[in-house]
């Protein structure tokens, strides 16, 4: 086994907040005694960039959003409209801010999870990057770099983040972040769990017996499993790399034959030789820290100070907004409300320039009245000038075509009468242009309507007696007469309403489709209804066409 060069593979669970060491560990590299400075500039990225941080975030939105995705799916199927659009109003508001969404849908880890990330190191024994002398071989490092990125993208895919080729320190080694998402078996939502990942989480079983023929079951972590795997990896990818020493595998023998067993601590070689150098700085150490915690928390007060100002300044800025923004709105509905009843009247000269809003025929003689209702609509102003531009020009377009019709009824009107001798009442009324105030009840003769005083229950008795023809030709006149009176007689409009929904209420009781005339008693909610009216609209005739010539085949 010494003869072999070995594979050296770590893996350690990081915390949301590690990830930034990770990131200062690979850019601050000036000023450290295990540093070679002249190598520093070989360092490189073999996946990702300088900016882990960022990279790490942008993986956490990512999974942010698709959870999002799932609970908007989820309330279309359960048609929660209201729910949904909350959330998607809240979804576009947060953008990529990974706390606004967290707000929302929570982090894409379990809040017991304190250490979602995974990072490692990859490296190989020293000799395997000398040449035979002894030397810095440069063709073994790129290799072991090629077969470094090819394993962590062929054994984790998009999972891995980073990987950082540290080529500065005495023994080149590959630094990698790895996002071990696992998604959640019912709910789909996706999540970064260490234990459950397909790769972490993975446990193999083997069986044994010991001395006293006693069967164990023994457990093969997913340490002991990546070891095999990346050995397994070089050996196809053929590369003088070979797996290091099996020490799970040697204690379980021990086990078996009930041999005591001593826990070991792995200490890298190199940290052994800092060993006593690191307790001769140790104080030194800490009495940096502290005056270094000074500072930041000095520089951190101070930041807090430029926040509280800057804080206060939007605050602000967002009251005043918000009274702009309520005073737009005062104008708003005070100005169509003014158009409305003529207080104020759109004008403009006869090329349609010079165009303002003025004094109507309405406006209030009071001149403390007059003056507030244009200083309430004059943050409104220009949006009501154009609003009734609009309605001036439509109003005219109106009065146009109804002169153009009037002056086509007057002629058929002229026409009718010379032929028939006698005044044609339509024509009169198409001459006159009948106005929606002129409608009353003997324009929908055909129509139902019920007077406010009829209880409901005297309603539905008199509409569930009649037949389902009767019913169908007096819905639509009705239905007509509540819209052509809504307007100008909303009481009126409202009888008729309510005779038509009575209507409605009666045919989907019975099934029968006020619009074909048809009966589907399928659809039908009330059996005896359904069977005390049974006529409908007859089928339509279908005609088919038989060719009874006989013809000759050959």
């Amino acid at each position: 086994m010494e003869d072999l060069d070995l594979i050296i593979l770590r893996f350690e669970r990081a915390t949301d907040y590690d990830i930034g060491g990770v990131e200062a560990h690979g850019t601050k590299r000036q000023g450290k005694e295990n540093i070679d400075e002249l190598r520093s500039d070989q360092n490189r990225y073999l996946i990702g960039g300088a900016n882990l941080r960022e990279i790490c975030d942008n993986r956490i939105v990512e999974l942010q959003k698709r959870t999002a995705a799932l609970r908007v799916v989820s309330f279309k199927k359960s048609r929660h409209t209201a729910k949904r659009k909350v959330l998607e109003k809240a979804l576009e508001t947060a953008g990529d801010d990974k706390h606004e969404l967290a707000e929302l849908v929570g982090w894409p880890w379990d809040p017991k999870n304190t250490k979602p990330w995974t990072q490692g190191v990859l490296s190989a024994s020293p000799e395997f990057f000398n040449d035979d002398n002894g030397n810095w071989d440069d063709a073994q490092v790129e290799d072991f770099l090629t077969f470094a990125k090819a394993y962590l993208e062929t054994e984790f895919g998009r999972e891995v983040l980073y990987a950082r080729a540290d080529l500065d320190e005495k023994t080149p080694h590959v630094h990698f972040v790895v996002a071990p998402e696992h998604e959640e078996r019912r709910t789909k939502v996706p999540m970064l769990s260490h234990s459950q990942h397909r790769l972490f989480g993975q446990v193999e079983y083997e069986k044994s017996k010991d001395p006293d023929g006693d069967e164990h079951l023994w457990r093969k972590r997913s340490y002991e499993l990546f070891q095999d795997r990346v050995a397994m990896f070089a050996e196809v990818y053929q590369i003088d790399l070979h797996r290091g020493e099996q020490r799970a595998a040697e204690d379980r023998v021990k086990r078996r034959r009930g041999e005591k067993i001593i826990g070991r601590k792995h200490t890298s070689p190199a940290q052994g030789r800092e060993v006593a150098k690191r307790m001769v700085v140790d104080a030194e150490e800490k009495l940096r820290r502290a005056e270094q915690a000074k500072a930041d928390a000095e520089r951190l007060k101070q930041q807090a100070e430029r926040d509280r100002v800057a804080a206060q300044k939007d605050r602000e800025t967002a009251a005043r907004e918000r009274a702009a923004l309520d005073a737009y709105k005062a104008g708003l509905e005070r100005g169509l409300e003014a158009l409305d009843d003529d207080e104020i009247v759109y004008t403009s000269d006869a090329a349609g320039r010079d165009e303002k809003l003025q004094d109507g025929p309405n406006m209030s003689d009071d001149g403390v009245v007059r003056d507030g209702l244009w200083k309430t609509i004059k943050p409104a102003y220009e949006w009501l000038l154009g609003f009734a531009r609009k309605a001036f020009v439509k109003g005219r377009e109106l009065e146009k075509e109804a002169a153009r019709n009037r002056a086509e009824a007057n002629v058929l009107y002229a026409v009718d009468k010379e032929l028939n001798g006698h005044d044609a009442v339509a024509l009169k009324q198409m001459m006159r242009g009948i106005n929606p105030e002129q409608y009353t009840r003997s324009h929908f003769p055909d129509a139902y309507r019920i007077r406010d005083t009829t209880s409901q229950d005297d309603v539905d008795a008199h509409f569930q007696g009649l037949p389902n023809l009767t019913l169908r030709k007096h819905y639509r006149p009705t239905l007509d007469a509540a819209l052509l009176t809504e307007e100008h007689d909303p009481g009126e409009s409202k009888r008729y309403r309510r005779a038509a929904d009575a209507i409605e209420a009666t045919a989907t009781m019975r099934g029968f489709n006020l619009e074909t005339g048809r009966q589907h008693i399928l659809r039908a909610t009330d059996p005896e209804q359904t069977r005390k009216f049974t006529d409908q609209e007859p089928d339509p005739i279908r005609i088919r066409l038989f060719n009874r010539q006989r013809q000759r085949t050959l």
